[in-house]
């Protein structure tokens, strides 16, 4: 199983510690042959510009965002998506930003797409499955 994980979910894993997101890494490394997660170039650059203008005022935020980053990178099953250079995107949202995320999960044959966005969580023509965090989770241990 691929699963993408969309900026606001790596924003609510960091900030927030979420404790889904830790569930959802705990369950791909126990099934680490059937499991990677997966973002792109793209969620890590909006990651990072979101933490250093909204959230990490201070240095010692700035460093516990950035050990965060780290830990999850080091998963031996997260992988990094080199996005495409396309700019036409065959998937229309309400928010064009999301339709170059949708558009790389799609590309990268992802299985799900794991978001909080509400434009992304009600778009109907997806081919891949789109949902929350929680939902995914409660989903996995049944």
């Amino acid at each position: 199983m691929k699963i993408f994980l969309d900026t606001n979910v790596l924003i609510k894993y960091i900030y927030f510690n979420d404790r889904t997101i830790s569930d959802i890494l705990e369950y791909s490394t126990l099934n680490w042959n059937d499991t990677v997660i997966c973002t792109d170039e793209y969620c890590l650059i909006e990651l990072v510009n979101v933490l250093h203008k909204k959230r990490c005022r201070v240095r010692k935020e700035w460093e516990y965002a950035v050990k965060c980053i780290d830990m999850l990178l080091d998963f031996n099953n997260v992988k990094i998506i080199v996005n495409s250079q396309k700019t036409a995107y065959e998937y229309k949202t309400r928010d064009p930003k999301d339709d170059r995320i949708l558009s790389s999960a799609v590309d990268n044959k992802v299985d799900v797409l794991l978001t909080e966005d509400k434009d992304l969580l009600e778009y109907k023509s997806s081919p891949i499955t789109i949902t929350t965090p929680a939902n995914f989770v409660s989903q996995l241990w049944k």
